[in-house]
């Protein structure tokens, strides 16, 4: 069974964070939601949350994915996280997946991960993307990489996830059961 983390700071866009987890448990993926400072984390909509566990607590542990969601100040707070950067290093050095959506992709760009890579970000946030192929679509797979432009995009997103993971049968699967429509 395929893990992955969610890693979540105070001020996350709620939207990404609980669709993605959402549709990840219904394609069987194991996911583990970590709190970046604390186990009750509060969204930029004033949303609490519970985390599974502390970020510190699992630092040790290796995801086939680790996927951040976007939000302000929650972008803020995991760019500034030496220890998520550590994490994402061994990640990527691991060669194993990381996703980014909305604001997040900036955190990958400021650590130098998206180095050459196409990847999206949220349009405010696409001048963080210099060294990136940056493009204006709604999600962008490039290697190890899952980059997703906005809120609107949550599900799409987390669709390929389902995708890269799980295969492209089980994604469609999960979007019929949910009457997701792509049109």
């Amino acid at each position: 069974m395929p893990q992955a983390m969610v890693v979540m700071a105070d001020g996350f866009e709620e939207i990404e964070a609980i669709s993605i987890i959402g549709v990840l448990r219904r394609a069987k993926i194991k996911v583990l939601v970590t709190g970046l400072e604390s186990l009750e984390v509060t969204s930029c909509r004033g949303i609490n949350v519970m985390a599974d566990a502390l970020l510190a607590d699992e630092k040790d542990h290796h995801f086939d994915i680790i996927i951040l969601p976007g939000g302000e100040p929650g972008c803020t707070h995991l760019q500034e996280s030496t220890l998520l950067e550590s994490i994402l290093r061994r990640q990527n050095t691991e060669g194993r997946l990381i996703g980014a959506i909305c604001s997040a992709p900036r955190i990958l760009a400021k650590h130098g991960l998206l180095k050459g890579i196409n990847a999206t970000s949220f349009p405010t946030t696409a001048s963080y993307m210099t060294e990136s192929n940056y493009q204006e679509k709604p999600v962008v797979v490039d290697g190890l990489f899952i980059t997703g432009r906005g809120p609107a995009i949550a599900m799409k997103f987390a669709l390929g996830v389902v995708e890269k993971l799980c295969g492209r049968d089980t994604a469609l699967e999960i979007k019929k059961a949910m009457l997701f429509d792509l049109r």
